[in-house]
């Protein structure tokens, strides 16, 4: 687990508030994820240099934390370089429409209770 400095204790990744993941199902504990469990078959192609890396990096090394389904998480993109990113996870994801992935992904939060959803734009995508 991934630990968090907070003001009085330290925190997990799994002791954070979560809202939205009350309904979401887990793995059984004595499943152990890696973040190569939520790394996909795809080439990687941003600059050399490109921030998004690192992002990747850090959502693929929380994500097994988390202890949630693969199955039952769906990253939403937008267009642009970041809005590959669904492409780079073993998990569910779609690519929407420029500037829309914050609604679409509202939309599928509330049909499905038992998903995991997150956003993934950049700059441009997200101020549209």
């Amino acid at each position: 687990m991934t630990a968090i400095q907070g003001n009085n204790a330290d925190l997990t990744t799994t002791d954070l508030p979560f809202p939205g993941l009350a309904g979401v199902p887990t793995v059984d504990a004595d499943v152990k994820q890696t973040g190569k469990d939520f790394t996909s078959d795809q080439e990687v192609r941003w600059c050399p240099g490109c921030g998004d890396y690192a992002v990747l990096k850090a959502v693929q090394s929380f994500l097994p934390d988390l202890g949630l389904r693969r199955e039952n998480i769906v990253f939403v993109s937008g267009i642009g370089c970041s809005s590959r990113f669904p492409y780079y996870l073993d998990t569910y994801g779609m690519h929407s429409i420029h500037g829309r992935a914050p609604s679409i992904a509202t939309g599928i939060a509330t049909a499905r209770e038992d998903l995991s959803v997150w956003v993934v734009t950049g700059d441009g995508d997200a101020l549209s």
